[in-house]
């Protein structure tokens, strides 16, 4: 087991023994990937923690290779469970059907296209052990498909520090491609603190993962751990382009005039129009005094105005 772990026992003993540690759940859901799905179900096996069931739900992916895989882990390792959905169910409701899958008390989303070192989930649940919080994040990387490094701005080491409104504002004002903040949805959670969020069961393509990342974080809080214990592989020069991409007004109002004129106009109204509901009734809740509607107000501001600037990958 990790050392860090063993250490967060000895100092908070509610983190009782090796064989008593809580469970944590690894949900990975999964699309037609299979050289990432076997990099990264190689390094989830590898885990020192313990505690571990691993759930991947495969999504009708059509390339025989990714059941090969799949299959094989699940036949070789009793922590993983695989499962393969008879339809494409859409990325989105395979992300909270492995959520709904998992049967321990902590959970974590991961990506097919992510790999972690051997005491990741170790270093994580030692920051669970040393308090309350709705999630904990360690720190993480960016790989080109060369395995060269992709350039970030480094995550403020206290964004999570101080009371549950300040970590929001300070969270919902960070720049969504300087620092990569939805990285934060691939945090281990509690299980309780994702499924009392009323946001939790959102179905927007785009936004969802910042909608479950503030409701948690202004309901429970949050902890970063300033450790890089997982990359994640761009699979595309696109993504890049866009995370060292200067800014510029102009590409904002494109991606946005283009994310609800063409093709599924009706679709992209509601991915806009639910994130913004969604971000309102958050603020809303956390900030419910009179005098701070200027801060509610400023912050559903920012929000939309990084909403937009995400669909410049999608739509520009």
């Amino acid at each position: 087991m990790g050392d860090a772990l063993m250490d967060a026992g000895r100092r908070y003993p509610g983190c009782g023994t090796e064989e008593s540690l809580p469970w944590v759940s690894i949900g990975l859901p999964t699309y037609n990937r299979p050289d990432a799905l076997e990099r990264c179900l190689a390094s989830l096996v590898k885990q020192t923690y313990p505690n571990l069931e691993i759930i991947v739900s495969d999504n009708a992916s059509p390339d025989p290779k990714v059941a090969a895989i799949c299959k094989h882990y699940a036949d070789t390792d009793a922590r993983v469970r695989y499962v393969r959905q008879a339809n494409n169910i859409g990325a989105t409701q395979n992300f909270f059907y492995v959520l709904e899958a998992s049967t321990a008390d902590f959970f974590m989303w991961t990506s097919d296209d992510h790999e972690f070192e051997p005491h990741h989930v170790s270093t994580i649940m030692a920051g669970h052990c040393s308090g309350d919080y709705g999630f904990v994040s360690s720190n993480w990387r960016f790989h080109n498909p060369d395995n060269s490094p992709v350039p970030m701005r480094p995550m403020p080491t206290n964004v999570f520090a101080g009371p549950k409104w300040v970590t929001l504002c300070r969270f919902l004002t960070l720049d969504h491609w300087a620092y990569a903040k939805a990285n934060f949805y691939y945090s281990i959670f509690k299980k309780e603190a994702l499924t009392q969020t009323h946001q939790y069961d959102v179905t927007m393509d785009i936004g969802s993962d910042h909608v479950v990342i503030a409701e948690t974080l202004s309901q429970y809080g949050g902890k970063f751990i300033n450790n890089i214990t997982w990359g994640r592989y761009l699979d595309s020069t696109l993504t890049q382009a866009h995370i060292e991409k200067p800014y510029k007004l102009s590409d904002t109002v494109y991606g946005w005039v283009n994310a609800i004129l063409p093709n599924h106009p009706s679709k992209r109204i509601d991915d806009v129009w639910g994130y913004t509901h969604a971000m309102t009734t958050i603020c809303n809740k956390a900030y419910p005094h009179w005098w701070q509607w200027p801060v509610r107000l400023l912050l559903q501001g920012i929000n939309l105005f990084n909403q937009l600037r995400v669909m410049q990958l999608f739509y520009v």
